[in-house]
């Protein structure tokens, strides 16, 4: 059996052409914008009532308003990144040449996946390429790229060799089984402000209370989705219809933002003395959505029959996509998102936080819904503190430790999380520089 030429062949960039398009495009989805801070994930994000100054508005504004906020603080880039695709990795994808990948690395991948019985997991990573805070206002820009795969081995050959499929031999294994992969790149901007409403509300000495918001712009610098909306049609005729469609940003006309919109946090924040208490409603509107015209289609209709396999992977407008792309793609969507914590600072040098967020529906920001945990941030000496904290996620559990070095206002840290379950096994680093904050 030989393969007819496909249609539209080398239209569209492979697995590692995504990657490294999406990371690029952010700057290296989470929550759309993240505390520029090591700390809060070396306390295993549980840091919403400890946050101050830059790393307050990635959590709640209304921390900008409170009486240990500092006079103003600054981070250079902050960097972070998940690990937990395999058996290809993000490292090997990010090292990936694009499209320049020769098919003999492809093969080599190929192979590895068909041992592993598919490539699955997921990958982020992350840029904050600018945190300030002046008093009680903050400013902060934040980039996100984000791969989740589920993909068997047939789909992942139909992705990597998809400009080359009519030169290769007919896969033994046809299966697609609910293949999917999912990909999205976002770049937000927000400004935000905390202000004090009240102080010895309850009589209990050195207490404030206060209120914040803040406005976000979010940019959507790329996307990826890819189905199998139907698996093998008709196996036992002598015409077998198998389809993987893909809706990508249309790297042929880019224009860096595939879609935009607005959005409103709010937040109140209240401490006296050792203790603290944060709550804040994120995305309590944001109109953020993909613009199709910045998007193709890639119907990835495979016929096999008597007189051979034929691909058609042909560039389509996006609006012709099948209606299950179409729905998924409106789902990427930022949804409102709760967050309550609590501190306590039990003596100069011992601060124990908890938190719980949950996010109120499925879309953006990717990842699990709900999550629940506790955090520790210990002085081991004034210019060393140790982090570290556990929280439960949805179908998982996250474990997360981290240091500071403080020189006067100079702060380098670095945080590791360690994810497992259900939800997946995964890997998260990260490194940054700051002044006058943790």
């Amino acid at each position: 059996m030989h393969k007819s030429p496909s249609r539209g062949a080398g239209l569209g960039p492979s697995i590692p052409a995504i990657l490294l398009f999406l990371c690029a495009s952010v700057g290296p989805v989470g929550a759309q914008l993240v505390p520029a801070s090591t700390t809060a994930l070396g306390m295993g994000g549980n840091h919403a009532a400890v946050a101050r100054g830059l790393a307050a508005l990635g959590v709640n504004p209304a921390n900008l308003g409170l009486s240990d906020n500092p006079g103003w603080s600054l981070a250079i880039p902050v960097l972070g990144g998940m690990q937990g695709l395999e058996p290809i990795t993000l490292g090997d994808l990010l090292s990936a040449d694009g499209d320049l990948l020769p098919d003999e690395k492809k093969d080599a991948w190929l192979e590895e996946i068909r041992r592993a019985g598919g490539q699955t997991g997921l990958g982020r990573a992350e840029l904050t390429g600018l945190a300030i805070s002046v008093g009680p206002v903050a400013f902060q820009v934040h980039g996100q790229a984000f791969m989740e795969a589920s993909l068997s081995p047939f789909a992942s050959e139909l992705i990597l060799f998809r400009d080359s499929w009519a030169t290769r031999p007919l896969p033994t294994d046809l299966d697609l089984a609910g293949s999917r992969a999912d990909g999205s790149g976002v770049t937000t901007f927000a400004l935000g402000a905390g202000f004090p409403v009240a102080e010895d509300l309850f009589g209990l000495g050195d207490e404030r209370l206060a209120l914040g918001a803040s406005l976000t712009y979010s940019m959507g610098n790329g996307v990826f989705l890819a189905r199998d909306p139907q698996g093998l049609v008709d196996a036992g005729s002598p015409l077998a219809l198998l389809a993987f469609p893909i809706l990508q940003t249309d790297e042929e006309d880019y224009q860096f933002n595939g879609g935009s919109g607005v959005g409103l946090d709010l937040g109140v924040g209240w401490q006296a003395g050792p203790w603290g208490v944060s709550a804040s409603l994120a995305n309590v509107f944001n109109t953020f959505d993909w613009d199709l015209d910045a998007l193709a289609y890639y119907p990835g209709e495979v016929v096999v029959g008597s007189g051979g396999v034929s691909l058609d992977y042909e560039k389509r407008p996006a609006q012709q996509a099948p209606q299950v792309l179409l729905d998924e793609l409106d789902g990427l969507r930022f949804k409102p998102r709760m967050t309550i914590g609590t501190r306590w600072d039990a003596t100069e040098t011992v601060t124990l936080a908890a938190d719980v967020q949950h996010r109120f529906g499925e879309g953006l920001p990717l990842g699990p819904p709900t999550r629940a945990g506790v955090g520790l941030d210990l002085q081991v000496i004034p210019q060393l503190s140790l982090q570290t904290g556990l929280t439960y996620v949805t179908d998982g559990v996250r474990a997360g430790m981290g240091a500071a070095l403080t020189l006067g206002p100079f702060n380098l840290g670095g945080a590791y999380q360690l994810q497992r379950g259900s939800v997946g096994d995964s890997q998260l680093a990260a490194l940054g520089i700051s002044f006058n904050t943790r």
